[in-house]
C-alpha cells in the first residue's frame, strides 16, 4: 500500500543580491513505501537564484559547466565536492536553510548525508544568462536510521533547478 501525504512549503521571502530564492518554489513531501512498485510520487520543485551583473566569458561558463557536471555527481559520496571552484563567500538559500560560506554549505551536505540516505541525480547544466548556469536535478532522501523500516520507510523526493552566478573575475560559482 502506498501512502502519500503532501505538505506545501512556499518561499515568499526574497533575498538580497547576489542570491535569492524565487517565491514560486513549491515543496511537497512525498512518501513512498520502498519495494512496492505501486507507489507514485509527484516531484516538487525548488528554484534558487544567484546572479552577477557583470558578464562572464563563454570559456569560463563552459569550463564551470563541465566541472559541475562531474563534481555534482559526488555531492553525497565519500569523495564530496571540490570546493576550489566555489567562492569562499558562496551564498546558498532555500526555503529551509541559508549559508553564506562554502564551509556552511559543505557542513549542510555532510549533515544531510548522515541523517538521510540521499541520492542526487544531475539531469543537466546549462547556461541561463551571461553570468549564470542552471542545474536541473532530482534528489531522493530516506532516513538512515529508521527503527520502523520493516513497516514504514518514507522517502522525500523532489526535482529542482539551482541557478548559480559565476564570478567573472575568478570563474568560480558564487
Amino acid at each position: 500500500m502506498s501512502f502519500s501525504a503532501p505538505h506545501q512549503y512556499v518561499a515568499t521571502q526574497s533575498y538580497s543580491a547576489p542570491c535569492r530564492v524565487f517565491s514560486r518554489s513549491n515543496f511537497l513531501r512525498n512518501y513512498r513505501s520502498k519495494g512496492r512498485g505501486n507507489g507514485l510520487s509527484k516531484p516538487s520543485r525548488a528554484v534558487f537564484k544567484c546572479s552577477v551583473t557583470q558578464a562572464s566569458s563563454e570559456g569560463q561558463l563552459e569550463e564551470l559547466a563541465a566541472f559541475l557536471e562531474e563534481d555534482l555527481q559526488h555531492l553525497f559520496d565519500d569523495q564530496g565536492i571540490d570546493a576550489s571552484k566555489y567562492e569562499s563567500q558562496v551564498e546558498f538559500r532555500d526555503p529551509i536553510t541559508k549559508y553564506d560560506s562554502i564551509e556552511g554549505y559543505l557542513f549542510n551536505i555532510q549533515m544531510l548525508r548522515r541523517v538521510f540516505d540521499p541520492d542526487f541525480i544531475l539531469h543537466s547544466v546549462t547556461q541561463s544568462g551571461p553570468s549564470e548556469l542552471t542545474t536541473r536535478w532530482t534528489m531522493t532522501m530516506s532516513l538512515t536510521v529508521n527503527p520502523f523500516k520493516t513497516w514504514w520507510s518514507p522517502e522525500l523526493i523532489w526535482t529542482g533547478t539551482s541557478i548559480m552566478g559565476v564570478n567573472p573575475e575568478t570563474g568560480r560559482a558564487i
